[in-house]
């Protein structure tokens, strides 16, 4: 399957970033190509990862999107996951993460925690 990821622009300062098919090791030049891009903009304040259509997530393409989130993340930029599978939450979680990588339920959820957080 082919993977495509790609970003949208909403209000506020507002991306989201998602990732549609298989997102590993190949994948991750794209990725952070993506993520690089999007970082530049001046106005992001919220980034919203997106994996609700990622069929497939390898330790590497994992790995990558924790570094982007640690590298990244400031107080002027709030970064989130929705949609991520049971076994990341899990991983997350056996690696102590679940405090500084935030994954929610909804896209909602995620604007108005990661929105409270930044103030």
């Amino acid at each position: 399957m082919s993977t495509k990821i790609e970003f949208q622009e909403g209000p506020e300062g507002i991306v989201f970033l998602r990732i549609k098919g298989d997102f590993t090791n190949q994948t991750t030049p794209q990725y952070q190509k993506i993520c690089n891009d999007v970082m530049e903009k001046p106005d992001v304040k919220i980034i919203i990862l997106d994996f609700k259509e990622v069929t497939s997530l390898d330790t590497s393409a994992f790995a990558c999107m924790i570094n982007f989130i640690k590298e990244h993340e400031t107080k002027d930029v709030r970064i989130g996951i929705i949609h991520i599978q049971k076994q990341q939450k899990d991983l997350l979680e056996i690696l102590r993460l679940q405090k500084e990588i935030f994954y929610f339920d909804s896209a909602q959820k995620a604007i108005a925690e990661l929105t409270h957080r930044a103030e």
